[in-house]
């Protein structure tokens, strides 16, 4: 199954992203989704380089 991956700038954001995300596909996508959706956070380090 395919997935994506969203920064955000602080936790907060993140967070009512998701809630926002669970909302719509209870109510949008609960006749094609077998089982509970999966929602992964967590903090990522990254270093860039030029």
């Amino acid at each position: 199954m395919g997935g994506s991956v969203t920064l955000f700038e602080c936790q907060e954001a993140a967070f009512a992203a998701n809630e926002k995300a669970l909302a719509w596909i209870g109510a949008s996508l609960i006749d094609v989704v077998d089982g509970e959706p999966e929602i992964t956070l967590g903090e990522v380090l990254a270093t860039v380089t030029p």
